[in-house]
């Protein structure tokens, strides 16, 4: 038997309140016990459904600030905002006053190689990550706007960055809130039902913004070398080179911070039965003020930089092929993230030095050089100079030459009497005669 059951939706208001809202879109599901089994039916809302019509209207915006008091916004320059400050901070907004809005995802990602092969995160799922510092700043009470303040940022080798953001709006509080649970953060949001747009902002940064600096083009900028060294000469049958890069660092050429990476790197590398040899230390964006910092190793004068590159090889120290083949593996299976710890550990350990920021990145190729290989990268150079030097020598010494003979043919000269026309012309007769 088909029995019709009807139900009367009342909304929670209270009693001699007048309220006006847009109806939501409501779905009820009614389970009825009988006798006979259970029956269950779908009840569909007789009013319009209006997630097509808020979808269509919802029109969010992003500003930048010069300040955290998020005062009066930046003005930009042809759709370019240029930012001298420590931090960026961001303001999204609905043009709905009504809204409710909230971020859930943000990238950043140089301007010239937009959709290439660097970028980040610095907001996901809701949430800041990274090195970044980001977080909400308390401005407003609106529902339509949210502040936002992050650690300004470059790429290596780009003077502009692209930020890109994803906005929400929800139908109903909370919206898009950080839940230490993942799974509970998709699961609310899918239960308040929402709209999204991404959004935009191209930044450039000047000097003074003293931005955090991220991996980005390796060589885009000169680079000076702060530390070299002469080919290790080994009796191993095979060494192995390569290079890690350090962002937001300190450098030196002291010997002690020499020591420090190479203690660093072999830690890190965690092989028994090698030596690591720092060959060569190049660094980009390094500050004009050194600063002293003291330890349980005593002191060390470094100074802050952008990118340093530190070439190093790894040395086996036993005739043993199986290690030395073994090397470029375990190179490869070491994280950057584990090298930027040991790091971070010898310098505050060791010279009192706190890099908080520091970031690694390991160099693409491991390549192996063999005794005699070691040999020539040593002895090519030093012909080079030496025949250059005996060139430049040569060619001294005919110059000296040359202008030896030019003296002596101008003394003889000089010695000889001076002879009139006439009697020059007398001479050549008197020689025709005879």
């Amino acid at each position: 038997k088909e029995t019709t059951y009807t139900a009367t939706l009342v909304p929670r208001q209270p009693l001699g309140e007048i309220s006006f809202m847009d109806w939501p879109t409501m779905y009820c599901v009614c389970r009825i016990d009988l006798m006979s089994g259970v029956a269950s039916a779908l009840v569909s809302p007789t009013r319009p459904n209006k997630t097509t019509e808020m979808r269509a209207g919802f029109k969010p915006t992003l500003r930048m600030y010069p300040n955290e008091s998020f005062a009066a916004p930046l003005e930009d320059d042809n759709g370019i905002y240029h930012v001298n400050s420590k931090r960026f901070f961001l303001e999204f907004s609905s043009t709905d006053p009504d809204d409710i809005v909230s971020v859930k995802n943000c990238i950043v990602e140089p301007a010239a190689d937009a959709g290439g092969e660097f970028s980040a995160n610095f907001w996901q799922d809701f949430c800041g990550v990274g090195l970044f510092d980001a977080g909400y700043k308390s401005i407003s009470a609106a529902t339509n706007k949210k502040f936002m303040s992050l650690r300004a940022f470059k790429f290596e080798g780009f003077d502009s960055v692209l930020i890109k953001c994803t906005v929400i709006r929800c139908l109903e509080s909370p919206c898009g809130e950080c839940e230490k649970d993942t799974t509970l953060r998709r699961r609310l949001l899918a239960e308040t039902g929402h709209n999204e747009m991404t959004l935009a902002v191209h930044l450039k940064l000047s000097p003074q913004s003293n931005a955090l600096v991220l991996p980005g083009q390796h060589g885009g900028r000169h680079q000076d070398t702060i530390y070299a060294s002469w080919p290790m000469m080994s009796s191993a049958k095979l060494t192995w080179e390569s290079s890690v890069t350090f962002f937001n660092g300190v450098v030196t050429g002291e010997k002690s911070f020499i020591d420090l990476l190479a203690k660093s790197l072999l830690s890190w590398i965690e092989m028994e039965g090698i030596q690591v040899i720092i060959n060569e230390i190049d660094a980009s964006g390094v500050s004009e003020f050194e600063f002293h910092r003291s330890g349980h190793l005593g002191g060390l004068s470094v100074k802050l930089a952008e990118v340093v590159v530190v070439k190093f090889a790894v040395v086996p120290l036993s005739q043993d092929e199986t290690a030395s083949t073994d090397i470029p593996s375990v190179l490869k299976a070491r994280s950057p993230e584990g090298l930027a710890e040991k790091v971070r550990e010898n310098l505050e350990s060791d010279f009192g030095i706190q890099m908080d920021d520091l970031l690694v990145m390991k160099g693409a190729e491991i390549v192996g050089t063999s005794f005699l290989g070691t040999l020539m990268k040593f002895l090519i150079p030093a012909i080079v100079i030496c025949l250059a030097v005996c060139v430049i020598g040569m060619l001294l010494h005919a110059h000296r030459s040359s202008y030896q003979r030019l003296g002596r043919v101008a003394a003889v000269d000089k010695e000889m009497p001076e002879v009139s026309h006439e009697e020059a012309t007398s001479r050549d007769g008197n020689l025709e005669e005879n």
